[in-house]
């Protein structure tokens, strides 16, 4: 067995992240069937001599144990603190306030529960920001619940980053202790060294160039505008963000060139290079991508050092191994997955599809030639190999797939580069030189302003833009791995009859991405937002996005919104907002600055709205609303507001007030199949032809209006806390799930 750490690696990891979803029993019984296995391939003598099936039975069999010892032991004893009031506690602050939806949220780490010693991972929410800074210790009463109980994504969001549980003040009474700086730990000048890399920056570009510029550098995209983010989601260029692989060997890279103009002895320059690996690990705070990349770039170097043959299969096999064994619900970060199966394509291209491409450039007899399609085919195949590998998990989360993101790549990851380099340079020039003869910020600040273009540029091409539903995501997966082991069988075994296989499953892939995407984009997608006692209706439709309302009373209310925009391609066409009440908008603060719209309707806006929509055109609440895909009639009742909004599919009334009479609707055109509603059932429900109503309310009032409208033939579905409501209409069909 030539790559044993790749073997146990990879067991470990993709074993206990395929189970990390399922209930303990699952991975009990798992378990027990790998032991089995390992127990009989023991046994068959041939087998036990090959060693690869025992070795991945065992470390199978391992994964299992770690699963289960962590959820015994780490997450099952945090759980037994859910739903306690009045604890007293006391923790250290380990992060900077992050400031969204209203509340100021805090990393911590607890000291002490109710006098008990207890280390434990909290994230406080408090209505404004402490006077304290990172290591310094809060004491006061707090209520506490788990986290992520609303959504299973969330959940699993949370569970994966180790922190389970949120606490918030039950008074004002809580007591900061503010610490002296020398008795703070050695993360607290990483953090002060962090916010010196972000004031640095922002000194030089004070603007969404800036926001992108600490991004690319640090990997910080807390003041990213979302809908950058989303046009660099779309276009498939979002991993230049996300601190990684290509950014420690971009900077270990540049340590070793510039060392090598010193002659510096070939060992010591490489010692150096790996410092300023581990620095930069430090910096951008050992996420579980960046541990991944910086083990790997250590091996390589460790390897330069004492100049040994290094395997990158092997090395990305320890890294995996290192952080499942460390924290096993690591497996369960998405970025992580998604980061170790982009870095298994570009290797496994490397070894077996890479050399017989240089055997066909090869053959071009004009040196110049050769090299200027080498530099053009390389990065495209990497590009490939990577999105190959992530796309069935790239797929469940997006639910999209641009094919412009091979062509974006080869733009974006170079220009990427260059951008890092000069945004290091100018940002350390700007605090010594005058702004005008900073020429490397002026460089900066043009290569931010091209990525930020080009990707606004690309992600306007909807043609290339197709989406899929979840419930295609496995065939999707069998046909992306149909193509991977053909692709292997062709660098294997050179056959003709190899070939032609690679391309008819290339071809089927495409087909049968463009035909759902075809079948999707034909309907109407509803969702309504699960956001409390308020009205938070989003419709998309060929490729348009309609919010009606913005507002609500649960604290998770704008974070669904912006995911539901997100999963309908993260554009906003228009949106409609009688009042400035909470019920009416109070997310659209968050979600304004996530995706600027196009128009909006309204009679008042929240104050702070007012340099977020500078580039929206804004008209009157009641002007009729008709663009080329959606209907949109609004109707005002006694200053009780409704909007019916209309496709091909589907006619719906999105209800402000739950006292608005539906018998003020005299347009034939507009007699809703559908009505949404915040609190309860509006007057007059019988009068409308629609057999369907969904509620905004909590659950045991919904649970009485279904009660009460059953004999009526109306069917009542609620939020109640427990998720968003999607319904889906084709030309009259509708299905409604949960999120």
């Amino acid at each position: 067995m030539s790559r044993p750490f790749a073997v146990i690696g990879f067991t470990l990891f993709f074993v206990t992240a395929l189970l990390f979803e399922f209930e303990i029993g699952v991975t009990v019984t798992a378990f027990a069937i790998f032991a089995a296995a390992l127990i009989v391939s023991l046994i068959t003598k041939n087998v036990r001599r090959n060693r690869f099936l025992p070795t991945l039975f065992a470390s199978a069999a391992v994964a299992c144990i770690l699963l289960v010892s962590e959820t015994l032991f780490v997450y099952n004893p945090a759980m037994e603190y859910d739903g306690r009031t009045g604890c007293q506690i006391k923790a250290q602050i380990t992060s900077l306030p992050e400031i969204r939806y209203g509340n100021c949220y805090y990393e911590a780490k607890t000291v002490s529960v109710d006098g008990e010693d207890a280390q434990l991972k909290l994230r406080f929410v408090f209505s404004a920001p402490l006077e304290a800074e990172p290591y310094d210790v809060v004491e006061g009463r707090f209520s506490v619940f788990a986290l992520g109980t609303s959504s299973e994504d969330l959940l699993q969001s949370y569970k994966s980053e180790g922190v389970f549980l949120g606490a918030y003040p039950e008074t004002d009474d809580y007591v900061v202790h503010n610490i002296d700086e020398s008795h703070k730990p050695f993360a607290k000048k990483i953090l002060d060294l962090r916010e010196g890399i972000k004031s640095a920056v922002y000194r030089i570009m004070p603007d969404e160039r800036g926001a992108l510029a600490v991004a690319l550098l640090i990997g910080d995209k807390s003041g990213l505008p979302g809908e950058i983010y989303s046009d660099f989601r779309s276009i498939g260029i979002s991993h230049i963000i996300c601190v990684s692989g290509y950014h420690l060997s971009l900077w270990s890279t540049l340590i070793l060139l510039i060392l090598k103009k010193t002659r510096l002895d070939y060992r010591l320059s490489n010692l150096f290079a790996l410092a300023g690996v581990v620095l930069f690990m430090f910096i951008a705070g050992f996420t579980y991508s960046v541990v991944r990349a910086g083990v790997m770039m250590i091996i390589f170097l460790v390897g330069n050092i004492f100049m040994r043959q290094r395997d990158s299969l092997n090395s990305l096999g320890i890294a995996l191994s290192a952080l499942t064994v460390c924290r096993p619900f690591s497996a369960g970060s998405v970025s992580l997955q998604l980061s170790a199966l982009a870095t298994m394509g570009i290797i496994l291209y490397s070894l077996l599809i890479e050399p017989d491409i240089r055997k066909i450039t090869d053959k071009i007899s004009v040196e110049k030639l050769c090299g200027a399609v080498r530099k053009l085919l390389f990065p495209l195949m990497v590009t490939v190999s990577a999105t190959a590998f992530t796309l069935p998990v790239a797929l469940s989360i997006n639910g999209s797939f641009n094919f412009l993101s091979f062509g974006a790549n080869l733009v974006a990851v170079p220009v990427a580069g260059w951008c890092m380099t000069v945004i290091a340079l100018g940002a350390a020039l700007g605090c010594v030189v005058p702004d005008f003869v900073n020429l490397p910020a002026l460089a900066a600040k043009w290569l931010c302003s091209v990525l930020i273009k080009f990707s606004s540029w690309l992600a306007d091409f909807d043609f290339f833009s197709f989406k899929v539903s979840s419930e295609k995501i496995m065939l999707i997966f069998c046909g992306i791995f149909m193509f991977c082991i053909t692709a292997v069988f062709v660098s294997a075994f050179r056959k003709p009859v190899y070939s032609v296989a690679a391309a008819v499953c290339a071809v089927m892939f495409c087909v049968c991405m463009v035909t759902f995407s075809i079948n999707e984009s034909a309907q109407t997608k509803i969702t309504v937002v699960d956001c409390g006692n308020g009205t938070s209706v989003l419709v998309s439709t060929k490729g348009e996005n309609v919010l009606i309302g913005g507002g609500g009373d649960d604290i998770l209310g704008a974070y669904r919104i912006n995911n539901a925009l997100l999963s309908c391609g993260g554009g906003l066409d228009a949106v409609f907002v009688p009042t400035d009440d909470n019920t009416d908008s109070s997310y659209l603060l968050d979600v304004f600055a996530s995706y600027r719209p196009e128009t909006i309707y309204c009679n008042e806006l929240p104050e702070g709205l007012s340099l977020l929509t500078s580039r929206s055109k804004i008209y009157s609440f009641d002007e009729f609303c008709d663009t080329e895909n959606i209907l949109v009639k609004s109707y005002n009742c006694n200053n009780n507001y409704c909007a019916i909004l209309k496709t091909d599919d589907i006619c719906l009334a999105a209800c402000f007030d739950p006292c608005f009479d539906f018998s003020v609707i005299d347009d034939g055109k507009f007699q809703p199949d559908i009505v949404i509603s915040r609190g309860s059932i509006p007057q007059e429900i019988i009068c409308y032809t629609g057999s369907l109503c969904i509620l905004n309310a909590e659950k045991t009032r919904g649970q009485a209006a279904s009660e009460y409208y059953a004999g009526t033939g109306k069917t009542v579905i609620i939020t109640g806390g427990e998720g968003n409501v999607v319904l889906y209409a084709d030309k009259g069909a509708l299905k409604a799930e949960r999120e």
